[in-house]
């Protein structure tokens, strides 16, 4: 599913597949609440469940898709307003826009409402069954209610600064007591990385948010750990490796927001970088003789692969050292074609060869 372009860093997420033509009437409603807001989602849709920045709701039907993503936002709503035809609206006595795109059969309707320092985002999309699909989008927005919330910035939680990094924490915070180690350990990380991958930093500082467990990031609504690269946000654990999420933020600008659509390359990148110095070709070749793998990390295949990390940054090890740092960022840092098509532009070799290269090398491990 798409979505404004300018809006794709989100920050956290409730979607919604809900029953736009069932043939029966919902009467009964259950609730969905964070700190931020309340909803009304009907009874009969599944109960929701988070998936890093997502709240997802199904229900028996595909009809409509709806979601509603927030981020910590300090600039103008109005820069977030692609140049095209827009309507105001109303959600919850806040003053927002509403922007349609037709794209196919699917109709895609985009409200975005600013509130405090933050920006919500309501993506509908809609398929055939229109005047019902309404009816269920706006029983949804007639019943969502901002919570007394401060900021994204969590309102009273202790802000802690390096050069480049900003940390968010609360008073019962795990890192409460060694917040200025946690945060030059990141410092010092954000350093190598920025070297290793020759980007001169000029953005505004990374802000990281952290959390003391998966509970307390669903409290906002929140899967934890992710980065939002496009914003520099980093949403996280006080244990996540220092340099995985800071290397999303960090390649993002290897050329101004381009990079390769590639689980497997980005997911890859940022474990190879995270900065817990393991040897990641032996351990892949240690779980090579352990288990006989089908190895299948190409296109949409790679996150169902249980060592797909360990996996992944082997095998971008493996470019970077048999075919050069430059060559990868250049495969890296560009979004104009998809995975396959950008192996062989840049390497003249389609993925599965490359991979079979990479097995051939850790087969001498």
């Amino acid at each position: 599913m798409k979505n404004i372009k300018c809006l794709v860093v989100l920050a956290i997420s409730i979607c919604i597949l809900a029953a736009g033509c069932e043939q029966h009437e919902v009467n009964e409603f259950k609730t969905y609440s964070n700190v931020y807001y309340t909803l009304q989602y009907p009874s009969n849709w599944q109960d929701p469940v988070l998936n890093h920045s997502k709240v997802v709701l199904v229900s028996n039907t595909n009809k409509l898709y709806f979601s509603i993503h927030q981020m910590f936002y300090e600039g103008s709503l109005q820069d977030l307003i692609p140049e095209k035809e827009y309507e105001e609206c109303v959600i919850d006595g806040v003053k927002g826009y509403v922007i349609e795109n037709k794209e196919g059969d699917e109709l895609y309707t985009f409200y975005v409402v600013p509130k405090n320092d933050m920006i919500f985002e309501f993506t509908f999309i809609s398929q055939d069954d229109g005047d019902k699909n309404q009816e269920t989008i706006d029983q949804l927005i007639e019943s969502f209610e901002f919570n007394n919330f401060k900021s994204m910035s969590f309102g009273n939680w202790n802000k802690y600064s390096t050069e480049n990094i900003e940390v968010y924490y609360p008073d019962n915070s795990n890192i409460y007591d060694e917040v200025t180690k946690w945060s030059d350990q990141r410092q010092n990380a954000f350093n190598y990385i920025c070297e290793y991958l020759d980007v001169q930093w000029d953005q505004e500082p990374i802000k990281m948010f952290v959390f003391n467990s998966q509970e307390h990031g669903q409290q906002y609504g929140i899967q934890l750990g992710f980065a939002w690269s496009m914003f520099s946000q980093i949403y996280t654990l006080d244990i996540q490796t220092k340099g995985h999420e800071l290397s999303h933020c960090i390649s993002y600008h290897i050329n101004s927001g381009r990079t390769i659509d590639s689980d497997l390359i980005e997911e890859g990148l940022a474990t190879h970088l995270d900065m817990t110095g393991r040897d990641f070709h032996q351990l892949a070749a240690n779980l090579l003789r352990e288990k006989s793998f089908s190895i299948t990390l190409l296109g949409d295949k790679f996150r169902e692969h249980e060592n797909a990390y360990t996996f992944g940054a082997s095998f971008v090890k493996y470019l970077i050292d048999e075919y050069s740092l430059d060559l990868f960022k250049e495969f890296y840092a560009q979004n104009k074609y998809n995975e396959e098509e950008s192996f062989k532009r840049f390497y003249n070799k389609d993925g599965s060869t490359l991979i079979n290269e990479w097995i051939e090398l850790l087969k001498t491990y």
